[in-house]
C-alpha cells in the first residue's frame, strides 16, 4: 500500500521540486518504507510523479517506484493491490514471452497495461488500487480507479497545474491552490456524514469516480478551473467508466449458489493472504468478519484476529468474538478501548480524515488499526457483505413501509398524517408506530415527530430510500447564504419498472455508501497507522456474481444477508450467528452529555458558530439543548455539526 501524488505544469508555471517533494511526503504515513520521484519535461509540459511506498509484495529496492518499463517509455505510480497478479503473470508469459525482474504486483500491472492497453488491463485486474500510467512516446496520461473505490483519488485543476495525490491534504501547500470551501459538499455532508464522490471539501477538487479512469493527452492539454465535475470532460480530457453494476438475473438451485459463493470468498481469502509481511484479520463477531474468520482458519491457523472491546458493555462484543475464535481455533487479541482513548482520538480526526467526515465508529476504527500494526502490515476485513448480500436495517424496514407508499391511497396518507398530529388521537397512534419504527428517546412525543416526519417523506420507492441515507435537518438549519435543501444531491439510480427495490438500495449503497463512508473510514483509519487492509468481500468475481442472486437469498422472512448466514452454519453454532446486527459504535451519546459536554459546549459556541457563517446558531443551541436534557437523542447530527467545526477550525489556522 502507497501514496502517490503528481503535478503537471506548463513549464513557464513549474514550481520547486522542494514544494513537489514536501507534497510528496504528506503521504509518509500512506508509505513510510520508501519516497520515489520523477520529473520531466514533455511537450512544453513539466511533470513531476511522486511516491511513498508501505512494502507488502517484494520488499527489495527494485520494487520501489516511480517504476518504469525496460525501454524507460513507460512510468507508473501505484497504490494499492493486485490480487490476481500470479494468474496475470501467467498470462503475460504465454501470450507475450516477457520477463519479470521483481515479484511484485507493481511490475505486474506495468507490463500488462503496456502489452494490452488501459481497457483490457482494467478489466483483468482483480484488485483495490489508484494509480498513474504515463506513456511518454504517446504524451499521454492516464489516472485510474478501482471497481469499488477502495484507494482514493484526488484530482484538482487551476489556470497554471493540474495535481493529483491519494490525500487532498498534498494540495494544501501548493502555491495558488485554491481552498474556496464547497457550500454543496457541506450540505451533502450534513445529509449523509460524508461527502459524496465527486465532491470534495474545496471547489476545484474532485475525488475520481471508482470504476474510471481519466485520460490525459499533453499534447493539446489546456490548463482550466473547473468548478463543476461535468464540465472536466469539455477540454481535451475525458473521464470513462469501465466497470458498472449489473444486474442480470440467472436462476439456479439455492445450494448451488451458497457453494459457489462459497467457493468464490475462498478463492479470494487466498488471495488476499499473498504478502511478504505479517497478517491478521478483523474479528468483531458480526457475521461478516466471522465468516472471513471461518474460511480463514481452514487455510491456517497462523492469522490471529483482533476484537474491539468497551469499558461501556453495551458497545461490547468482544465475548462473541472470543468464543468463535475459540471454535476456530484461532488466537484472539481482545483490544480495550477506554473512554480516555476516545476522547484524545477526537482532536486528531481532522488530520486523519483531512475532509470532514463524521461517522462516529472512525474512533475505534483508528484506535484498532493503530494496536494492531504493532502485530502485523497487513489486515484482512469483512466490509462489502452488507452492501452485496442485503445487510442493513433499511433493506427490512422496506417491508415496514412499503405497504403504505405503494398501495395507501393519498387522501388516506394525509388522513393518517393529520391524526398522528391531533393531541386526541396521539395515545391511540402510539401502538400502530410502533409497529413501524422502535426509536430509542425518552420522548414519546418527539419520537411520534419523527415518524410522521418520516411519513410525510414517503411517496415513492425512491423517497423511502432518500430518507433513510438523508439525515433530518431542522428548518433553517443552514445559514441564509447556503441554500437549504431537502435531502443530498447524490444521484439515486433508481428503475421504477424494476420490482425488486431491495436489490437497487444495495446497488446504490454500493454506488456511493460503501466507498464514501465505509472504505474511506477504513483507508484513513488504517492508512494513518501504515497499515493495509484487505477485504475479501470486495474481489471482482464476487462482487459480480452477488450481483445475479435472487433476493430472496439474500432478504429471507425478516432475515438479513440470508445466504452468508447459512453458509456460515457450516462452521459456527446458530446462536452465534442469528444475534441482532450490532453496529461498530462508540458511546458518543452518552459522553456529548457528560465527558464531553463542556468541550461540545465550547465547540458550538456563538463565536465559533458565527465566525464560519454556515450554520444557524439558534438551532445549533436547540438542537444541543434538546440532547443534552434527554428530550432527543441527536448525537448524529451533533457529532457532524462538530466535525465540521473542528476541521474549520483546523484550516483556518
Amino acid at each position: 500500500m502507497c501514496g502517490i501524488f503528481g503535478f503537471i505544469s506548463n513549464i513557464d508555471n513549474k514550481i520547486s521540486k522542494h514544494h513537489l517533494d514536501i507534497a510528496t511526503k504528506e503521504l509518509f504515513l500512506r508509505g513510510p518504507d520508501n519516497f520515489g520521484f520523477f520529473e520531466e519535461n514533455i511537450n512544453e509540459n513539466y511533470i513531476y510523479f511522486g511516491h511513498q511506498r508501505l512494502s507488502v509484495i517484494d520488499l527489495k529496492s527494485n520494487s520501489n517506484q516511480p517504476m518504469f518499463s525496460n525501454d524507460k517509455r513507460y512510468v507508473i505510480i501505484f497504490n494499492g493491490e493486485i490480487y490476481n497478479h500470479i494468474e496475470l503473470r501467467e498470462h503475460l508469459k504465454k501470450n507475450y514471452n516477457v520477463y519479470f525482474k521483481t515479484s511484485s504486483d507493481t511490475e505486474t500491472l506495468l507490463i500488462l497495461l503496456l502489452n494490452e492497453g488501459i481497457e483490457n488491463a482494467l478489466k483483468k485486474i482483480d484488485g483495490m488500487f489508484a494509480f498513474s500510467f504515463l506513456d511518454r512516446k504517446t504524451n499521454k496520461i492516464y489516472l485510474c480507479r478501482d471497481r469499488i473505490g477502495e484507494k482514493p483519488l484526488y484530482i484538482h485543476f487551476n489556470k497554471n497545474y493540474f495535481t493529483f495525490s491519494s490525500d487532498i491534504k498534498s494540495f494544501k501547500n501548493l502555491p495558488k491552490y485554491n481552498r474556496e470551501i464547497n457550500n454543496e459538499a457541506i450540505q451533502n455532508f450534513f445529509y449523509l456524514n460524508y461527502i459524496p464522490c465527486p465532491y470534495s471539501i474545496y471547489k476545484s477538487t474532485f475525488k475520481l469516480p471508482q470504476g474510471s479512469y481519466l485520460s490525459i493527452d499533453l499534447n493539446n492539454f489546456e490548463y482550466f478551473e473547473y468548478k463543476n465535475f461535468n464540465e472536466i470532460s469539455s477540454k481535451n480530457l475525458k473521464i470513462s467508466s469501465y466497470w458498472t453494476i449489473n444486474n442480470n438475473k440467472f436462476y439456479d438451485k439455492p445450494g448451488n449458489i451458497s457453494a459457489k459463493v462459497e467457493s468464490l470468498l475462498i478463492k479470494s481469502v487466498e488471495q488476499k493472504l499473498i504478502s511478504d509481511v505479517p497478517i491478521c484479520s478483523f474479528l468483531s463477531g458480526g457475521t461478516d468478519s466471522s465468516l472471513i474468520a471461518a474460511i480463514l482458519s481452514k487455510i491456517t491457523k497462523k492469522i490471529d484476529t483482533f476484537t474491539v472491546s468497551y469499558d461501556d458493555h453495551e458497545y461490547d462484543e468482544s465475548i462473541y468474538a472470543k468464543e468463535i475464535s475459540n471454535i476456530l481455533g484461532l488466537k484472539n487479541h481482545k483490544i480495550n478501548i477506554s473512554k480516555n482513548e476516545i476522547i484524545n482520538t477526537i482532536p486528531m480526526l481532522t488530520e486523519i480524515y483531512s475532509e470532514p467526515f463524521s461517522d462516529s465508529s472512525q474512533i475505534p476504527t483508528f484506535l484498532i488499526c493503530k494496536k494492531i500494526k504493532e502485530h502485523a502490515t497487513v489486515a484482512i476485513g469483512g466490509d462489502g457483505g452488507d452492501e452485496l448480500f442485503g445487510g442493513y436495517n433499511r433493506y427490512l424496514y422496506y417491508n415496514r413501509y412499503k405497504n403504505y407508499i405503494n398501495f395507501t391511497p393519498n387522501s388516506l396518507k394525509r388522513l393518517f398524517i393529520k391524526m398522528c398530529n391531533s393531541q386526541k388521537m396521539k395515545y391511540l397512534i402510539n401502538p400502530l408506530l410502533n409497529l413501524l419504527i422502535n426509536e430509542e428517546t425518552l420522548n414519546k412525543d418527539q419520537r411520534n415527530y419523527k415518524i410522521i416526519q418520516k411519513l410525510k417523506q414517503l411517496s415513492d420507492n425512491k423517497s423511502f430510500y432518500e430518507s433513510m441515507i438523508n439525515q433530518n435537518l431542522p428548518y433553517n438549519f443552514f445559514h441564509s447564504n447556503i441554500n437549504n435543501l431537502e435531502k443530498s444531491n447524490i444521484m439515486i439510480d433508481f428503475d421504477d419498472y424494476n420490482n425488486n427495490f431491495e436489490q437497487q438500495m444495495m446497488n446504490n449503497d454500493l454506488k456511493y455508501y460503501l466507498p464514501d463512508d465505509i472504505l474511506c473510514k477504513v483507508d484513513r483509519a488504517s492508512m494513518h497507522s501504515s497499515l493495509e487492509v484487505r477485504s475479501p468481500f470486495l474481489s471482482r468475481d464476487l462482487i459480480e456474481y452477488s450481483q445475479k442472486i435472487p433476493i430472496n437469498l439474500k432478504i429471507n422472512n425478516g432475515i438479513s444477508k440470508y445466504l452468508i448466514k447459512q453458509i456460515l452454519e457450516k462452521y459456527l453454532p446458530k446462536n452465534l450467528i442469528y444475534r441482532p446486527k450490532h453496529g461498530f459504535a462508540v458511546p458518543i451519546k452518552k459522553m456529548i452529555k457528560n465527558e464531553l459536554k463542556d468541550w461540545t459546549s465550547d465547540l458550538l459556541s456563538k463565536k465559533i458558530i458565527e465566525k464560519f457563517d454556515i450554520l444557524n446558531y439558534s438551532v445549533v443551541k436547540k438542537i444541543f439543548e434538546d440532547h443534552t436534557d434527554n428530550k432527543n437523542n441527536n448525537e448524529h447530527i451533533l457529532w457532524s455539526i462538530i466535525q465540521l467545526n473542528q476541521w474549520l477550525l483546523n484550516e483556518s489556522k
